[in-house]
């Protein structure tokens, strides 16, 4: 059994206290890091916008069937071509 008086000076885990305040300058050091690295982003974009994005893409671009990816909707904006991608490839 543990003593008492070793249970008062804090040798034991359960009844050490933990100190938050001499603890504080580390957690507002790994906010702040968090803070600048959330605002900050990424430099550039994940996928580039000219390369192929699939392996099926690619094939289609080296033999000349390559189709456009996006197209102008009604009210000028740009949606994506699915009917244009997904329209079998022997037809024009």
């Amino acid at each position: 059994m543990v003593g008492e008086k070793e249970a008062r000076r804090g040798g034991i885990w359960p009844l050490k206290q933990y100190n938050w305040a001499m603890q504080g300058w580390k957690i507002k050091i790994a906010f702040l890091l968090l803070v600048f690295g959330l605002i900050g982003g990424c430099e550039q974009a994940l996928f580039p916008e000219g390369l192929a994005r699939s392996p099926y893409e690619r094939y289609q671009i080296l033999r000349g069937q390559e189709r456009q990816a996006t197209e102008t909707n009604a009210y000028g904006g740009d949606q994506p071509a699915l009917r244009e991608r997904l329209r079998p490839l022997d037809t024009p």
